[in-house]
């Protein structure tokens, strides 16, 4: 303090203000976290997507998972580790792909409808040609008399 101001020094100076915020954040980075670092080389990371202006990069945005609908990690070069379209995050390493309507518990409500609805859709999709197998055989199966109403 000098005076009645707070004297913050950096390295490109002294600055001094009526009062100072702090935001101290919080951990966003993905790599540290050990139950993902055998994959974290395969992540698509929003650095691959996006090339910010001039001066307005930040590597720890630019490091980022950039996610798929269902908030599941993308390959950064596709069939290098299939696996990763079955992790879905939420939580903060997710905003850039999800946007701010998670912002813990209470926002959850907001996401989730979409990931269990992607998710649902990711699986049909990935049986489809075994259903439509099924389906096709069933049309076609023999019926049982009075089957679906009928009369013969």
């Amino acid at each position: 303090m000098a005076g009645d101001k707070v004297v913050v020094n950096t390295t490109g100076g002294e600055h001094r203000f009526d009062f100072v915020i702090f935001g101290t954040g919080f951990d966003m980075s993905i790599d540290r976290r050990p139950d993902l670092a055998a994959l974290s080389p395969y992540f698509l990371r929003w650095r691959d997507r996006f090339s910010p202006p001039k001066d307005e990069g930040s590597d720890q945005l630019l490091n980022q998972p950039y996610l798929g609908p269902a908030c599941e990690f993308l390959e950064r070069d596709p069939g290098s580790c299939p696996v990763l379209s079955r992790i879905s995050i939420l939580g903060a390493a997710a905003t850039l792909s999800i946007g701010p309507m998670f912002g813990g518990l209470n926002g959850i409500k907001f996401v989730l409808e979409r990931l269990v609805g992607e998710t649902c859709r990711a699986l049909m999709l990935e049986t489809l040609d075994q259903f439509y197998e099924t389906f096709e055989k069933g049309l076609h199966a023999q019926k049982p008399s009075g089957a679906m109403g009928s009369t013969d």
